[in-house]
């Protein structure tokens, strides 16, 4: 199935199940915690894309660069922009520098990104 393909309800469907996953990760200490914040980034990827779907059902979103137009090309995403970059960037550190030690309130924050931008999405999908 290519990018074009994925339907809103699977890309709600796959967030749910991530920011399950990284809600239970943060409970953990050391390096499963670390990982909840790339778990809590990749939900909020699903949202934003599914809000994309919804808003425009033949738009190109194929890669994270497709996802960096949006927030350009749909002003209303700007809403979510800062929680969505933040968790980018937290991601991008745990991902390719390894940065693996994280307090539990920073982990609390991340969740509390995540579920900002699930809660800005969903209703607006929902309600569509």
């Amino acid at each position: 199935m290519s990018e074009e393909d994925v339907p809103v309800e699977k890309h709600l469907d796959v967030a749910g199940r991530f920011l399950t996953l990284a809600e239970a990760s943060s409970a953990s200490d050391g390096d499963t915690g670390a990982w909840s914040i790339v778990l809590a980034f990749y939900a909020a990827v699903h949202w934003v894309r599914a809000y994309i779907r919804h808003a425009k059902p033949g738009a190109h979103i194929a890669s994270h660069d497709d996802v960096r137009h949006a927030f350009q090309d749909y002003p209303e995403l700007r809403r979510v922009k800062p929680q969505y970059d933040g968790l980018k960037q937290l991601s991008h550190k745990v991902r390719y520098y390894g940065e693996l030690s994280y307090q539990r309130q920073e982990l609390t924050d991340v969740m509390r990104m995540a579920r900002q931008v699930r809660d800005w999405a969903v209703p607006k999908i929902k309600r569509g």
